[in-house]
């Protein structure tokens, strides 16, 4: 019995930190500045130290967690910037029948990762002519994180490939950690 009590508490322990690291985390990278991130961290840290008994602490604790959790999911993503060029344009489809036209397909002369000549064409393909569709993953850093891309491959046309990735500001970096808390704006991308 002990044994199982234990268990529970460190369960609790458990989901607290997580709980606590996320809440910190969607402070730090979407809230109004990191110091104000510092100081609610401090102050539920205050709570866990200062405040008795432990049913007390968790109330405190669960509402404050839930605050920050109802603000962020209430954040949307911005649709308007200065986007860096190779996501610059956002793909769009008109569908007539059998025939498909994308339009803002990216075609880039890739010399670098950041030394290229940007190219976007409209295609068009009939979906009677697919012939295969290919799954690629693509691991970098970690092999928890993957970005998967899909290949359609038509009988009268060139392949025409399918993700979805980071849509960064000109002068953003990518942080997969930045990620995590939407700091970038999703976007399809045709190539």
């Amino acid at each position: 019995m002990k044994t199982l009590r234990w268990f529970g508490y460190a369960l609790l322990v458990l989901v607290i930190l997580i709980g606590f690291a996320w809440a910190f985390g969607a402070l730090y990278y979407d809230g109004p500045s990191p110091l104000f991130a510092a100081a609610q961290a401090l102050g539920m840290l205050a709570v866990f130290g200062f405040v008795r008994p432990c049913r007390r602490k968790l109330a405190v604790f669960g509402i404050w967690f839930a605050a920050v959790l109802g603000w962020w999911l209430t954040l949307k993503p911005a649709a308007d910037g200065k986007w860096q060029s190779d996501v610059a344009q956002i793909p769009w489809a008109e569908i007539k029948g059998d025939e498909v036209t994308i339009h803002n397909v990216r075609n880039f002369d890739y010399r670098t990762e950041t030394d290229f000549t940007p190219r976007w064409e409209t295609r068009t393909m009939r979906l009677s002519q697919l012939t295969g569709i290919d799954m690629f993953v693509n691991y970098w850093g970690s092999p928890w994180m993957a970005h998967p891309i899909v290949s359609f491959r038509f009988a009268d046309s060139a392949p025409l490939c399918f993700s979805i990735e980071t849509r960064k500001k000109e002068g953003q970096s990518y942080s997969a950690i930045g990620g995590l808390y939407r700091q970038y704006r999703g976007n399809f991308s045709f190539r």
